[in-house]
């Protein structure tokens, strides 16, 4: 795909460094047929962040699919799914450089932006599918809840990139999930432990 490996260039050599040209030397293409799919590299870094996000909220989604009504576990495993997505570092790389660029780039940061919301409406819909009718329950709306945990989840990992072991971030992850749990137990005593 060729999302892909526009990734692994960007990744590498960051957006401001990789070139059209590359892309497409990394494809096996020419760059006329990079600019015939794409109209710059700007609207290819547009489809790069959808392609992106999109394929990881894709695994989230799957794994509370495949597990099923059965609410017993499912906060805690849907949540450790979101957990190693972050986790991996090309994500995480490809995510701090789109974080960069957005500074430089108001479509990009409107893109991200609308990327970011879509990741909080998955996390949302993580949280009600747990909760079920218990979600209007809640003290706070859902809508900040999945941004806490977006944040979480992407704060320990930038943090786990910097300091470069995953056994405290993982651990901290943890209790956050284990607090996560103790106050759905709080408004939903049926809730997952």
């Amino acid at each position: 795909c060729s999302s892909d490996l526009a990734s692994r260039c960007f990744e590498k050599n960051g957006f401001a460094n990789t070139t059209v040209q590359q892309i497409a030397d990394e494809a096996g293409m020419t760059k006329s047929m990079i600019h015939y799919y794409f109209e710059n590299k700007q609207a290819l870094i547009g489809e790069l962040q959808a392609f992106v996000y999109e394929r990881h909220l894709r695994k989230v989604q799957s794994r509370l699919a495949d597990l099923g009504a059965n609410t017993e576990g499912r906060a805690h495993e849907a949540l450790m799914q979101a957990f190693e997505i972050v986790r991996d570092k090309g994500f995480l790389r490809l995510q701090l450089e789109l974080l960069s660029e957005s500074g430089r780039d108001p479509d990009i940061q409107r893109r991200l932006a609308a990327l970011q919301a879509r990741s909080r409406d998955v996390v949302g819909e993580g949280v009600r599918s747990v909760l079920g009718a218990k979600a209007d329950t809640l003290p706070i709306s859902i809508d900040v809840l999945a941004a806490l945990i977006s944040a979480v989840l992407h704060g320990l990992r930038v943090f786990e990139y910097v300091e470069g072991d995953d056994a405290p971030t993982k651990e901290a992850y943890e209790l956050f999930i284990g607090l996560l749990v103790i106050a759905m137990k709080a408004v939903s005593p049926d809730a997952p432990s």
